[in-house]
């Protein structure tokens, strides 16, 4: 039997940076006796071809594929490949708290089956929750994909901010070995999140150094945040208006414009630049992860999460005591 170590995400915790990592170093990896299997990566999008994606996809039907060929094929290949270790990494097995995507205890008892008879070990990366939610939210407006608020994006993604359930969904199912909850925060600058994930591991990340690459699918800075929202309202408009596809690819171009900086979108950031200057967190953000997430997430750090590492992990990130949850 070899030892698989599954690394769930979380989103926004440099999961494409680390799978570009382990990527890279594949080699050097299996000098080390660890796999890092080829099966169930993509080879068609430049942003996801490091991790395991496929793996997820079919376990959800993601793109309607709900074949099991891709988990015959990774049993296949981890049989043929010297070394006792295997990792596997895809924030998407984190899965969402309800609807599309969703990875529940049905799901995980179907990846212990798939890995069958190697014990797997889970490896999840979390951060400060409000920070988590900021950084989803910059991200998804850059991508088009929310126009809302950030306090009503905060509603909507309480489910995403539980940890304790994620956490949960996991350590309950048969097969699952451990649950390692590691801290992005306490962690991504010393000693690195590589070097952590290495020791998670087991690896001897000296030899694996040189494969560590600057940081990648970072988040806009704010003010273009802000301006993206605006564009992202205008095309949502505009679509319950009925516009066609000309115009939804005219919006895109200049959402595109405005990220990059570019002419005209550069322009266009300057003169509405002035205008929009409150912080994306507002206080009614606050309220509702506080009133929402509070005592969840008072709970999931008292189980989980050693007392001198709380403050990595306060629910806005301020280091104060009140903000470990709904602890007073």
């Amino acid at each position: 039997m070899k030892i698989v170590y599954i690394h769930i995400g979380t989103h926004r915790t440099g999961s494409t940076a680390l799978q570009r990592f382990l990527a890279r170093s594949q080699n050097a990896l299996a000098q080390q006796g660890i796999i890092y299997p080829e099966t169930g990566r993509p080879d068609t999008n430049v942003s996801n071809q490091y991790g395991h994606h496929i793996l997820h996809w079919s376990l959800v039907g993601k793109y309607g594929d709900r074949s099991d060929q891709v988990w015959i094929d990774l049993q296949d290949e981890i049989d043929r490949q010297d070394g006792g270790r295997v990792v596997l990494s895809a924030e998407g097995f984190e899965g969402e708290g309800s609807g599309r995507g969703r990875v529940g205890r049905e799901q995980i008892q179907q990846v212990t089956e798939y890995l069958a008879p190697h014990p797997v070990h889970v490896i999840v990366y979390f951060r400060p929750p409000l920070q988590f939610l900021k950084s989803a939210y910059r991200k998804r407006v850059a991508m088009g994909t929310t126009y809302r608020s950030f306090p009503h994006f905060v509603e909507k993604m309480i489910p995403r901010s539980d940890y304790g359930a994620l956490v949960s969904r996991w350590e309950k199912v048969e097969g699952i070995q451990s649950v390692d909850i590691r801290l992005f925060e306490k962690v991504k600058n010393n000693p690195g999140l590589e070097a952590d994930f290495a020791e998670a591991i087991g690896a001897s990340f000296r030899k694996l150094k040189p494969f560590v690459d600057d940081p990648v699918n970072t988040s806009p800075p704010e003010g273009l945040v802000h301006v993206t929202r605006w564009i992202n309202v205008a095309e949502h408009i505009m679509e319950r208006l009925g516009a066609g596809t000309t115009w939804q690819k005219f919006m895109h171009r200049v959402r595109r414009n405005v990220l990059g900086r570019r002419t005209p979108g550069r322009y266009l950031v300057d003169l509405w630049a002035p205008f929009m200057r409150e912080p994306i967190v507002t206080e009614e953000a606050v309220s509702v992860l506080k009133r929402s997430l509070g005592e969840n997430h008072r709970q999931f750090l008292e189980e989980y999460v050693p007392e001198e590492d709380w403050e990595h992990l306060r629910l806005t990130g301020k280091s104060k005591r009140s903000d470990l949850g709904t602890v007073a």
